[in-house]
């Protein structure tokens, strides 16, 4: 005789829509640091993700690259892409690759930048994000924005330079290629960086749409942008009416005028990236801080205590006072914020 115990019957799925989950950058950054193989994953952004350039920024581009000079140093102009590639030094130097990662790494921790050299109890912190907000990006998120984009002020090379040596030394080497290339361009040879700007690639907030350097950074007298890959590969950026620019390993560096329109591209959430703006030093007086476009407000300057770090002001990156900040190196290789003294300086 059959068994009259009823069947199991297999339980019923909730009703409703799935919940939406929003996959967290850095998290995604640590499966990739700490997996044996890394993980298979999309892209942060892809080049899809961005409008098309319009007429008007095609144009001005296409008249502004007929001016420009186009055969200067090693002769490594791709008109195609509208850039410069640029060969650094330490371009094979696979140990300095490692190593200004982790340095940044571990300085740049949850939106925020500790210059803590050694032996240094105090030492100045820089919130991440912009030094004013800004919004031409694929996301206005500002939490994401303080996370995944670093500018630093011309202010704050010297305590940069003490903290972070691998970065200066990646600094150095972009500026003797740029010099390099460029003996010939309107005797322009002696260059100063102005902003160093990070871009990391954990959240779509980093990514910035169509642009000119100069129009936003208008005090600055700008003459080059550079962009160098400091970690991870294949991610791109764009000139506007050329093709896509691709760099696919660490050091890979490409120059651009600032007065192009310019966008970012594809990017992962591994790939950290260095722009840098230059100008031009001229002989003469000493000459005024400037600072610069959508990376530029004036900031309080404080020092500051390991605990203290203000939440909320990306746009008041904290700086050095004025009575207590360095004296600009003369030598080759120091980076600093001086006028006519800093001929030298990166």
């Amino acid at each position: 005789m059959e068994s009259q115990k009823p069947k199991k019957m297999r339980p019923s799925r909730p009703s409703g829509k799935a919940l939406s989950v929003r996959v967290d950058g850095d998290m995604l950054l640590s499966m990739h640091g700490h997996a044996d193989k890394p993980p298979i994953l999309t892209p942060t952004a892809t080049v899809g993700d961005y409008a098309p350039a319009t007429e008007t920024m095609v144009a001005h581009n296409h008249n502004k690259l007929k001016t420009r000079l186009k055969s200067n140093g090693v002769a490594q102009w791709d008109d195609d892409r509208g850039v410069w590639h640029l060969t650094l030094s330490c371009a094979e130097d696979t140990a300095l690759s490692g190593q200004m990662v982790n340095e940044f790494r571990d300085l740049f921790q949850d939106g925020v930048l500790s210059l803590k050299a050694a032996r240094e109890t105090d030492y100045e912190q820089i919130q991440g994000g912009w030094l004013k907000p800004y919004q031409n990006t694929l996301s206005r998120d500002e939490a994401d924005q303080k996370k995944s984009v670093l500018a630093i002020p011309a202010r704050s090379f010297t305590k940069v330079k003490a903290a972070m040596p691998f970065l200066n030394d990646v600094v150095v080497s972009v500026k003797d290629a740029l010099l390099k290339e460029f003996k010939n361009d309107g005797g322009r040879n002696n260059l100063k960086a102005v902003e160093y700007t990070f871009f990391c690639g954990t959240y779509p907030a980093s990514c910035t749409k169509w642009h000119q350097d100069t129009a936003e950074h208008p005090s600055d007298d700008l003459v080059f942008t550079t962009l160098t890959l400091f970690a991870g590969e294949n991610t791109s950026m764009c000139i506007a009416g050329k093709e896509e620019t691709w760099l696919k390993k660490p050091f890979d560096t490409v120059c651009f005028d600032p007065d192009l329109f310019h966008r970012s591209g594809q990017t992962f959430e591994h790939v950290v990236k260095l722009s840098i703006h230059w100008r031009e030093v001229r002989a003469g007086p000493k000459e005024p801080e400037q600072g610069g476009g959508p990376t530029e407000t004036e900031t309080e300057t404080v020092t500051v205590k390991k605990e203290v770090v203000e939440s909320g002001e990306c746009e008041k990156p904290v700086t050095l006072a004025p009575e207590v900040s360095e004296e600009v190196g003369a030598s080759e290789g120091q980076v600093g914020d001086g006028g006519s003294g800093a001929e030298q300086s990166v």
